[in-house]
């Protein structure tokens, strides 16, 4: 779909000469995703599996490439973004729909096509909740949906949210509704919005408290039954082991890494782990330790720089008439995004697809709103 919708974008451009506008992507982050993109190509030089870096390539790379440029180009106005908008909304609603008909029908024919993993799709939730500020701002900035329509999202995401199990979603959550609220707060609302805001942020932080505990719990009686308390299960969580081990393989290459791809040291992980664990970790389940295992240091400052220069985009139009919006929820975004993989490495396969297609609509919607000199 991906293919179809570029080629689409590259028959308006030449027959009906519809410019893709991409000078108006910010140049710090041009430069900075630009020479991500060059190290990873060039660590096939020096991988120590090429024939695994160069599928990485094909599919991180090139499919990432496609999914922002095919919703920065093909975002021109607010009618598209509200297409863009609701239809992953829709999209993760009905996932979450699947996987609670799975874990209360397992016996169900095909039951098991209808997981969609509790990492992935956990991580799918974290990203795409900040639309809902776009969702909820009033026009022509935002999508001024009714209070009914994003009681019924929100709850809608929290509902799919429970049903992956997944402990750091909530805590990624938290995070993006921390920094949503100070970007607000740092606008130019006006003291009775602000009011507002603060019982909103408070609010949904409660909801997120008691979904983080009911979490914890699941985990810690499900996962953890020799536990007495879910505290003590985090310490029995095998994460800090597989850090320490990936710590200890970034160091090894620190200069160029091992190359481009997030398992390319997957069987030494699996070899100097415990024989007895109950999972098979195949990577430094932390996105900055990954980052470092694949391209060394410099790959590493070259992703934060990424993620810094994404982060100044968007703090750049939080004053413009129309920017307000788009700089809380891609603020939320990346916030999200990094706390939810502290503890694991998302920026993979369907999450690194979502992570890229929806800053390609934010940046563009960003250049749409013009911010002031």
């Amino acid at each position: 779909m991906l293919l179809v919708a570029l080629g689409t974008l590259v028959f308006m451009a030449v027959a009906r000469r519809r410019p893709w506008h991409l000078r108006g992507i910010p140049r710090p982050f041009a430069i900075a995703t630009l020479a991500w993109i060059a190290l990873s190509i060039a660590s096939l030089a020096w991988s120590e599996d090429r024939a695994y870096t160069g599928s990485e390539l094909q599919r991180e790379i090139m499919y990432g490439a496609f999914a922002f440029i095919v919703l920065y180009a093909g975002t021109r106005s607010m009618q598209d973004a509200r297409i863009a908008v609701f239809a992953i909304l829709s999209g993760t609603l009905l996932m979450g729909a699947f996987e609670w008909l799975r874990h209360f029908a397992p016996a169900l024919p095909y039951a098991s096509k209808y997981e969609a993993a509790q990492g992935p799709f956990s991580t799918q939730i974290a990203l795409v909740a900040p639309l809902l500020a776009l969702v909820a701002w009033p026009l022509p900035a935002g999508l001024a949906a009714r209070p009914r329509t994003l009681a019924a999202l929100a709850a809608g995401l929290v509902i799919a949210g429970l049903a992956t199990e997944n402990r750091m979603l909530w805590l990624s959550l938290a995070g993006g509704c921390i920094v949503a609220f100070a970007a607000f707060q740092g606008g130019p609302a006006p003291d009775l919005q602000r009011t507002r805001m603060m019982r909103v942020l408070v609010g949904t932080l409660a909801v997120i408290a008691l979904a983080v505990a009911a979490s914890w719990e699941y985990k810690a009686a499900h996962y953890y039954p020799q536990a007495a308390t879910p505290v003590e299960s985090l310490s029995m969580d095998e994460r800090p082991r597989v850090w320490s081990v990936g710590w200890a393989l970034a160091t090894e290459r620190p200069l160029r890494g091992h190359g481009f791809g997030r398992e390319i040291v997957g069987d030494r992980i699996e070899q100097a782990l415990p024989s007895n664990m109950t999972v098979h970790l195949r990577h430094g389940h932390n996105v900055f330790i990954d980052s470092m295992i694949q391209l060394g240091a410099g790959g590493l400052a070259i992703f934060v720089a990424m993620l810094a220069a994404l982060g100044h985009a968007y703090v750049r139009v939080r004053h413009a008439p129309l920017g307000a919006p788009v700089a809380i929820t891609g603020l939320a975004l990346l916030a999200a995004f990094v706390v939810k993989n502290l503890t694991d490495d998302f920026f993979f396969r369907p999450s690194s697809l979502t992570f890229w297609a929806l800053n390609g609509m934010l940046l563009a919607l960003c250049a749409r709103s013009r911010p002031p000199p």
